[in-house]
């Protein structure tokens, strides 16, 4: 029998505490780890404040706190990575942050151009860039993506599967050590390029999140059109 899902009564959300005279913006996601540390994603101009303002002082997009909520580091932003050809690879619009089994952080980006994903340490470190920001690919590319949303890391068998995204119409997965393309699917598990939005394929905005089940399955939300797809992950399979 498939474990049921059990819920809490009261949402226990421990108060962040900020260093004195700093700021956070709009909280984009939150995600905690196995030692449930917590890590915020934040964007100061989300809410329409320009960053730049007199008298802000705002933090580094990714803030980390232990489970008592007292700070311990932020980091991230444009000069934290080296560019590619001029580029900063650090995204404009701050979509998502996934944390893996392995304490890894995962970051993605919506706004044109945020092609590129991220793999970081808790401390910030960067292991793996995939794709590159400012370089679109399309549903065949296997190199470069169109505005990847999420990720799901299958640690044991070394496979990183991104949902693509905002531009594309698929499921495109990479050695989450290398970085090097191994596979992808549309919807139904067949070839993306194959299928029109307008008929079974993915909407074009967007195919918005990918995550694994108790049962090993993988789960792709097709955030347009309202459903859900349950794909059997076949470790090594086309």
């Amino acid at each position: 029998a498939r474990p049921r899902p059990r819920f809490a009564r009261e949402l226990e959300v421990p108060a962040l505490h900020l260093p004195p005279g700093t700021e956070m913006g709009a909280v984009l996601a939150v995600a905690t780890n196995a030692k449930g540390e917590i890590f915020v994603f934040h964007q100061p101009d989300a809410q329409g404040v320009d960053p730049s303002a007199k008298g802000k002082n705002w933090l580094p997009p990714l803030i980390h706190f232990p489970k008592d909520g007292k700070y311990i580091t932020s980091w991230g932003g444009d000069d934290h990575i080296p560019k590619v050809d001029g580029v900063a690879q650090w995204p404009i619009g701050h979509e998502v942050r996934e944390c893996d089994s392995e304490g890894n952080l995962w970051i993605f980006g919506y706004k044109t151009g945020d092609n590129a994903v991220l793999k970081f340490t808790p401390e910030g470190k960067l292991l793996l860039r995939i794709g590159q920001r400012g370089k679109t690919g399309n549903d065949d590319d296997t190199q470069f993506m169109d505005r990847p949303t999420t990720c799901y890391h299958d640690v044991k068998n070394r496979e990183v599967f991104v949902s693509d995204g905002y531009g594309n119409h698929r499921v495109i997965a990479f050695n989450s050590d290398t970085g090097k393309f191994t596979r992808m699917w549309g919807a139904f598990g067949r070839k993306p390029s194959s299928m029109t939005p307008e008929g079974d394929g993915f909407a074009p905005f967007a195919v918005h999140r990918v995550t694994c089940g108790p049962q090993g399955r993988l789960y792709v939300a097709d955030r347009a059109k309202s459903r859900i797809q349950e794909f059997e992950l076949i470790p090594g399979g086309a």
